[in-house]
């Protein structure tokens, strides 16, 4: 019965760091998109931006 536990309480951590190490590949796949997304918004700001910078400018050279 002694050597059952252990080996209960062995496999019971082996599965807790098991999760944990998910739990951080997890964490780390959704930084990542997040950090994608981000950029991705702040490459379509500036592109926008400058979309208008354009506009405006033709705008004043034409009058």
């Amino acid at each position: 019965m002694f050597l059952d536990g252990q080996l209960r309480a062995l496999a019971d951590k082996r599965r807790a760091i098991a999760l944990r190490g998910e739990l951080s590949r997890r964490l780390a796949r959704l930084e990542a998109s997040l950090g994608r997304a981000a950029f991705s918004r702040s490459l379509n700001n500036l592109t926008l931006g400058l979309g208008i910078a354009r506009w405006f400018v033709a705008r004043i050279r034409g009058r």
